[in-house]
């Protein structure tokens, strides 16, 4: 009984470190598990950061462009207006011309005035008109160049934008998304392990009630043992002290009629006058003689 008891704690010993090694793996796992969740929310979190960074250069890119693209509607009035004012003095310089022309023809021209000046007038008015149409020309080609340019570089970054918008908002969704299963895979974790050391507490707690069973059931059956083992020694004891009560019993009767013979054997010596020389030596011939008989060593 005693030695299956202890094969049976030591198997139930084995068992609750079994059960707390398995503990201890699930932990480790769900603890790299959790390390890895937190390192793919730090590489999204960078990969937002980046972003954001991308699309705040992309909005300084489109507020330059956008006043490279004022400057330029800018430049374009001025040459406007410079065109009109130069639009503005050729049509002065012409009806000038025409006024000098008529003058000439009605013989009353301004003096100093000849055919001579007119002409270099005109030819510097003609001049002066194709250099600015070809001023214009430039400034005209280089603003819509310019525009068409500006305008590319807009749309680019407007592109850019949505794109880096986009991606945000995927990241945002994929982060979200993995945060929430994170936590509800840390939920499912947590209340694993609460489950698991709730089995565990019941399982402990019925093993040590079988274990207090068998403690008492043990003391128990030694108590028992103990007591019959003091009641076989407390009857040998006992009956050691009767045969031994019975054999002083004897003895003492067997005395006390040896007495009684020796005084009336000595009473019919004295009467008879017969005492021998040797009275003690006969005495205790008798006397061994009397204990062999009764089985008196």
């Amino acid at each position: 009984m005693h030695f299956s008891n202890g094969s049976w704690q030591c198997l139930s010993i084995q068992k609750l470190q079994t059960n707390c090694l398995n503990s201890d793996n699930k932990s480790k796992k769900l603890s790299r598990q959790v390390r890895d969740k937190e390192e793919e929310l730090e590489n999204s979190l960078q990969k937002i950061d980046t972003l954001r960074q991308d699309i705040r250069k992309a909005e300084k890119l489109r507020r330059e462009l956008e006043l490279r693209t004022e400057e330029s509607v800018g430049e374009s009035l001025k040459e406007r207006k410079l065109r009109e004012k130069t639009d503005a003095q050729c049509k002065q310089f012409e009806k000038e011309i025409a006024m000098l022309k008529a003058g000439s023809s009605s013989g009353l021209g301004v003096a100093g005035i000849n055919e001579s000046d007119v002409n270099l007038l005109k030819a510097e008015l003609e001049k002066l008109e194709l250099s600015t149409q070809e001023t214009l020309l430039q400034q005209q080609s280089k603003h819509n160049s310019e525009v068409s340019s500006l305008r590319d570089q807009i749309e680019e970054g407007e592109r850019l934008c949505r794109v880096l918008e986009h991606d945000l908002h995927t990241l945002r969704d994929k982060t979200e998304k993995s945060r929430l299963e994170n936590l509800h895979e840390t939920e499912e974790s947590i209340s694993e392990m609460k489950s698991l050391f709730e089995r565990e507490k019941l399982m402990r707690m019925e093993e040590n009630k079988k274990l207090q069973y068998e403690l008492e059931r043990s003391l128990e059956v030694n108590n028992q043992l103990q007591v019959s083992q003091s009641i076989s020694q407390w009857e040998s004891q006992i009956s050691e002290i009767i045969n031994w009560v019975s054999d002083e019993k004897d003895a003492r009767g067997y005395l006390q009629a040896l007495a009684t013979k020796m005084t009336e054997e000595l009473e019919y010596l004295k009467q008879s006058g017969g005492i021998s020389a040797t009275p003690e030596k006969n005495w205790k011939n008798r006397r061994s003689q009397k204990f062999g008989e009764n089985g008196i060593t």
